[in-house]
């Protein structure tokens, strides 16, 4: 009768201890599905969001073709000494890169206060644009200025404008580099939200 006593008991007990296990067992997985969906949710917000500031400064990308392609082309008409057409590409390149240094600008201020840490590098990379595109205006401006000094025969001014050029476009493309570098991060993280 002890025995029989026994094993009902320690069935109980094993009974009770099933049941605790599975209670804990369904509490868990609610909680981690709970947690997961709200993770999902957040990360699908971010991920929105992220979308939402690339397309704003992608509305604009044409330009950045066209202010290089007349900066290549003022450049090529300097060195043919055609300064004409060197004054002419300087100025539609300066009017166009203002003009999307502008829509920079304004996609920038619709940033919010508060950002994580993707956009918060994606806004770095929008001023860094701003800054690179601001010294590719300026070296426009003195290859203008240079041709403008060769057509009057000013030889001095001109080649102090052509040194200020070659500094400018060193800014450039050393602000380009670093573009690059936070591009390659941003792309990292924008990476890591979509595993």
């Amino acid at each position: 009768m002890k025995k029989e006593k026994d094993n009902s008991n320690k069935a109980l007990i094993g009974f009770i201890l099933m049941i605790i296990i599975l209670v804990y067992a369904v509490t868990m997985t609610i909680l981690f599905m709970t947690t997961y969906n709200k993770l999902s949710e957040s990360n699908c917000d971010e991920i929105k969001q992220v979308l939402y500031y690339e397309s704003l400064e992608l509305e604009s990308v044409d330009d950045v073709e066209n202010i290089y392609d007349y900066y290549s082309l003022a450049s090529e008409y300097y060195d043919i000494s055609d300064y004409q057409n060197t004054i002419y590409y300087c100025e539609e390149s300066r009017e166009l890169s203002s003009k999307y240094s502008q829509k920079l600008r304004e996609v920038k201020a619709e940033y919010p206060e508060e950002l994580s840490e993707i956009l918060e590098l994606r806004k770095e990379m929008i001023e860094t644009e701003i800054e690179y595109t601001f010294a590719l205006y300026e070296s426009c401006e003195y290859i203008e200025s240079a041709a403008r000094s060769y057509q009057q025969g000013d030889y001095y001014m001109g080649g102090s404008n052509i040194d200020g050029q070659n500094r400018a476009i060193n800014r450039h493309d050393s602000l380009l580099e670093d573009y690059y570098n936070l591009e390659a991060k941003y792309n990292k993280l924008k990476k890591g939200m979509l595993v």
